[in-house]
């Protein structure tokens, strides 16, 4: 089942531009040279390095992931190559560089846009010879490791302005991987929808919720700036959020994403949804589960719950107040937060 997230993660998708990237990834994994995946943040690209590996003849050996982003320039050149004891202020032991560990298997170098110049120097010799030096060592090593690098960025610009240097450019550039942005890719979205409850769900102990066609629908209406992250993150709150019932539009809190996204002048893009439409949207949802055979009756209850938020918005919390408004106790009141409110 390709929607079952089974014991880690996968890439999931069906469409046409998922399916080139399937046959980018068949073709070169069983080969020797280096790959760069291209691609928005949060579009995939370590689990495409990771089904290099995997397909690859290296996969009994380590793959070991380095955000070049994360580590400060001067200890860059020791993650990659190790460092001897004593060779700078700091270096106590020996220490084995990434590349040493993986040999036979591969190195990810994520973020490579990020490397310094001087870094980048360094990788391209080790890419041109194989040999490892370590920090303050006098001889090298020779490793058989595949190099595969990832960047969101324009490297052909950075080459331009002199900020990536132009020859490690094209010697990472032989195969390259692109990754398509999820806007590009929305008949993708309901199988990674359900890809995300299950693998969540399980990881929470709980059974996945149903999740209605007009939520599917609103989901796939989203441009998903943050890619399949974002999808991952909401589908992750909204597993938190939910009680007992068929994942509807207004769980998903889309109007609240795009309400804090900047419009043309800076300001929020989307007012909050009516009390209107928040009560219309829940009913749509309870006629959707009877049509299904569901059961309606948390419908008044979760209307309470909802008007009690309502009014305590208004109110900026002061419960007397909101009691006060919705005309019952405080007693009730404090029961019905107790009870939990929608987000």
């Amino acid at each position: 089942d390709a929607e079952d997230p089974g014991d880690g993660d996968c890439i999931i998708g069906l469409s046409a531009p998922m399916q080139e990237v399937y046959k980018k990834i068949g073709r070169v994994a069983l080969t020797s040279e280096p790959v760069l995946v291209r691609g928005d943040s949060g579009t995939g690209k370590e689990l495409v390095a990771r089904a290099l590996y995997q397909f690859s003849n290296r996969k009994d050996a380590l793959f070991l992931p380095i955000n070049c982003g994360a580590i400060p320039e001067k200890l860059l050149e020791s993650e990659f190559f190790g460092h001897e004891k004593g060779s700078f202020t700091g270096a106590h032991e020996r220490k084995i560089g990434k590349f040493e560990q993986a040999d036979g298997g591969t190195v990810f170098l994520d973020e490579i846009g990020e490397m310094p110049l001087d870094t980048q120097v360094k990788l391209l010799r080790f890419l041109e010879d194989k040999v490892v030096t370590r920090v303050g060592g006098a001889s090298g090593r020779k490793v058989d490791v595949r190099i595969v690098a990832a960047t969101n960025r324009p490297l052909e610009q950075l080459v331009a302005e002199g900020r990536f240097r132009g020859d490690l450019y094209y010697r990472l550039n032989v195969v390259t991987i692109e990754l398509p942005p999820l806007k590009e890719r929305r008949e993708d979205l309901p199988h990674l929808v359900r890809y995300f409850l299950r693998k969540h769900a399980r990881a929470n102990g709980i059974e996945p919720p149903a999740i209605l066609p007009s939520a599917l629908e609103a989901l796939a209406e989203h441009d998903w700036p943050g890619n399949v992250r974002e999808l991952e993150n909401t589908i992750r709150r909204v597993l938190v959020q939910c009680r007992g019932h068929a994942i509807a539009p207004e769980d998903l809190g889309l109007e609240e994403i795009r309400s804090m996204a900047p419009g043309v002048d800076g300001a929020p893009t989307a007012p909050s949804p009516s009390l209107e439409s928040l009560l219309g949207a829940r009913l749509r949802r309870a006629h959707e589960e009877l049509q299904s055979g569901g059961d309606c009756a948390s419908v008044l209850p979760e209307i309470e719950r909802l008007m009690v938020r309502v009014a305590l918005d208004l109110t900026r919390g002061n419960q007397v107040q909101a009691s006060k408004i919705l005309g019952m106790s405080r007693n009730t009141l404090r029961k019905r937060i107790q009870e939990g409110l929608p987000g």
